[in-house]
């Protein structure tokens, strides 16, 4: 083991568990604002069911982008400080 490699490595564990944790508040953050029908309104009518549809997908496919975009992210500036490093 070179000594460049053994700060990659903890840098690569450090990014494991900000990852782990990023996608830990996400999906807690994901749940709490989780689209609802307000009490007044039917949910029984077509286009409301269709508004409610389109909106669980919105919210989901945001907090998908949020919870890989972040992590990719870091990790390819992870890849690139280690290849300087290296070179």
């Amino acid at each position: 083991m070179t000594a460049t490699s053994t700060p990659c490595r903890w840098f690569f564990q450090a990014w494991l568990v900000a990852s782990l944790a990023w996608l830990v508040f996400i999906a807690w953050r994901t749940i709490e604002g989780w689209p609802a029908i307000p009490l007044d309104m039917g949910g029984a009518d077509p286009s409301t069911d269709a508004a409610y549809q389109a909106a669980q997908l919105q919210h989901v496919a945001r907090a998908v982008g949020l919870a890989v975009a972040a992590p990719v992210v870091a990790f390819l500036m992870f890849k690139l400080v280690c290849r300087a490093r290296r070179g």
